[in-house]
């Protein structure tokens, strides 16, 4: 569940940093009023989703596969 829910996120962050990323290069002005501020906010947001997604990775490789165990013949 909480590997699911990084990936989501990490996803969502990711999307929302390009979004902030090239917005203003279409003519549009700088979601926060300011390009900096808006560049500074885009990496973030680029960085803190990567995170999550390796996160989710490293814990989705430890938990191993999800092979259902048949019952040992005993």
């Amino acid at each position: 569940m909480r590997t699911r829910l990084l990936l989501a996120l990490g996803a969502l962050l990711i999307l929302i940093g390009i979004y902030v990323a090239i917005r203003p290069l279409f003519g549009s002005g700088p979601v926060t009023g300011s390009r900096p501020l808006d560049a500074g906010f885009a990496v973030f947001f680029l960085l803190r989703g990567v995170m999550n997604l390796r996160a989710a990775r490293r814990q989705s490789r430890a938990a191993g596969p999800d092979v259902p165990r048949s019952p040992s013949p005993n």
